[in-house]
């Protein structure tokens, strides 16, 4: 998908971008697409694509994202990033919501070696009031070759 504007409406520092959704009874879907242009007139244009199918409690989660710089220069070097996600929440109680997920994501331009993360995280939420809730978070990230296990303790 690409949004067509007029040149002469659609100038440096401006964006222009739109939005779609679907939703049914246990399904909901968004669509959005994105031009900006920076004060020398170079385009980034993004694109997102997103779902969630609900089962009772559950609810399945699916999103993909691409970013594109479309300039040769040496401060964007065709910058390009990708990411895509999927997971699941399952609310166990009206108190409680269980979350599995996973993110990838890719980055490449010009003459640079790919950038590529992996994340995958278990996260508990126990909600104390409709402000406030406590969360536990289990994250492994893997960045270019690294693996991470982070679990934070609050106090």
């Amino acid at each position: 998908m690409r949004s067509v504007v007029m040149p002469a409406i659609f100038k440096g520092n401006s964006s222009l971008g739109g939005l779609l959704g679907y939703d049914t009874g246990s399904v909901s879907l968004r669509g959005a697409v994105m031009q900006f242009k920076d004060k020398n007139g170079v385009n980034l244009n993004a694109y997102a694509i997103g779902g969630v199918y609900s089962i009772g409690t559950v609810q399945f989660r699916a999103t993909w994202a691409l970013n594109e710089i479309q300039s040769g220069s040496s401060v964007y070097q065709h910058l390009k990033t990708q990411v895509y996600s999927g997971g699941a929440n399952w609310f166990v109680t009206p108190f409680v919501n269980l979350t599995l997920a996973y993110y990838h994501g890719k980055r490449n331009s010009d003459n640079a070696p790919d950038q590529v993360a992996n994340k995958l995280y278990f996260a508990t939420e126990y909600f104390l009031s409709k402000n406030t809730e406590l969360i536990g978070l289990v994250d492994c990230e893997r960045f270019n070759g690294f693996v991470r296990l982070w679990i934070p303790v609050r106090r």
